[in-house]
């Protein structure tokens, strides 16, 4: 990332042995990736899917920081051309496996290659105590909401030949980093960084959104956590909102939260205006709002929806066989 975020020196960090995978249906070999292949894989990515320009600092943060199983397939000369990744979530009793990301080089596709990587996965997530498979997003980090509508046609037809239901639609929507909003008087809206607005901040995610919190630690490890603030009469620092930008990569702004009492009076649109700022100086032209909602609030502003998604679910999957889940 350019003067934002996390930079992480992969090859630096301890992995663990390549784990063989049986040879495929395709007749491709499939084998478990560590970090140390970072950036093959982003360069894998750039290939198969062109425009998205992720770097090995993104394939880091969203596969290895939040690590499940990343899978690789190579072609007949050993060189990789597809890659898969998963985590499994649990929710109270129940297990939940999501994909991350299914992708083959343009030169080895139609060679079932993607089927045998999302089958892989899913049988992983089974053995992990997974019931069902989720084609989507997940906290903390990821690429994307879900499946693109316009750019990502394989993976539909893919999901949808191995069995995948359809659930939601998602979208991002985009705003130019040159957009501002006056901070109203009383309010100070600055970068998270000493510990008593942190306290602050915490109180008030935690209190209204839990959920994010593991997000909005990754922002403040990054220095993209804005709070916006006053002060109360006995001298104490409230938390009125909060904005983070850059968790997964660089230019994704979210989450974000306003205090109930607060929205409408401007607190949103002045922490959206300071992240305008900070990602102007990284050289971008646009914030994109990732998984928007609400979406009223955003249009306000002037954002424009850019980009459709659909999520997908399967039930039902299998768990390797000789595995007790399956048993």
């Amino acid at each position: 990332m350019t003067g934002l975020g996390r930079s992480v020196s992969y090859d630096q960090r301890v992995t663990t042995e390549n784990a063989p995978v049986p040879v495929t249906h395709s007749g491709s070999r499939l084998d478990v990736l560590d970090v140390s292949q970072v950036n093959l894989i982003a360069d894998l990515l750039e290939a198969a899917l062109p425009g998205e320009g992720f770097t090995a600092d993104d394939v880091g943060t969203i596969i290895f920081d939040d690590l499940g199983v990343v899978l690789g397939v190579t072609d007949d000369a050993g060189v990789l051309c597809g890659v898969a990744a998963a985590v499994v979530r649990s929710f109270g009793d129940v297990g939940m496996g999501y994909v991350k990301v299914v992708a083959v080089h343009p030169s080895a596709r139609r060679m079932g290659r993607g089927r045998d990587l999302l089958l892989a996965l899913e049988a992983w997530c089974a053995d992990e105590g997974a019931t069902e498979v989720h084609l989507s997003g997940v906290a903390p980090v990821y690429f994307w909401p879900g499946i693109d509508m316009a750019a990502m046609t394989p993976m539909l037809c893919l999901a949808e030949h191995l069995g995948y239901q359809p659930r939601t639609g998602e979208y991002n929507m985009v705003l130019p980093v040159t957009f501002r909003a006056a901070v109203r008087e009383g309010i100070v809206v600055r970068r998270i960084v000493d510990d008593v607005d942190d306290l602050a901040m915490v109180e008030l995610i935690t209190t209204h959104w839990p959920w994010w919190l593991d997000e909005y630690r990754r922002a403040l490890e990054g220095a993209t956590a804005i709070g916006a603030f006053e002060v109360d009469p006995d001298g104490r620092c409230l938390a009125l909102g909060f904005v983070c930008h850059s968790v997964s990569r660089l230019g994704l702004l979210g989450p974000m939260g306003t205090h109930p009492s607060r929205q409408g009076n401007g607190v949103g649109a002045a922490l959206v205006a300071e992240v305008g700022k900070d990602l102007m100086v990284a050289g971008c032209k646009e914030i994109e709002i990732c998984w928007v909602g609400p979406s009223v609030f955003y249009a306000k502003l002037g954002a424009e929806v850019n980009r459709t998604f659909r999520t997908y679910r399967k039930r039902g999957i299998r768990a390797s066989a000789g595995n007790p889940v399956a048993e």
